[in-house]
């Protein structure tokens, strides 16, 4: 993708409350992966705008990070 949204939906096992911002951190090295493997051209706001992160509750699996990437065109529209 030239340009991508980012979606990091981090599934946990217990409703433990946990900050954002130290989510996302925890995700560099999987987001700088995604340039490394030439996904997305860089990392910076220009080819990566927004980020959303979301949170959930599976008990009956260990926890994970399901990351979804979804081209926009230059106008912002997919």
């Amino acid at each position: 993708f030239l340009c991508a949204r980012l979606e990091l939906q981090f599934v946990h096992r217990t409703g433990h409350r946990r900050d954002a911002d130290n989510l996302h951190a925890a995700m560099k090295k999987g987001i700088d992966m995604l340039v490394e493997l030439g996904i997305v051209p860089d990392d910076d706001a220009e080819h990566i705008p927004t980020t959303t992160i979301s949170q959930r509750i599976d008990r009956t699996r260990p926890p994970h990070v399901v990351v979804r990437l979804t081209g926009i065109l230059g106008d912002g529209n997919e």
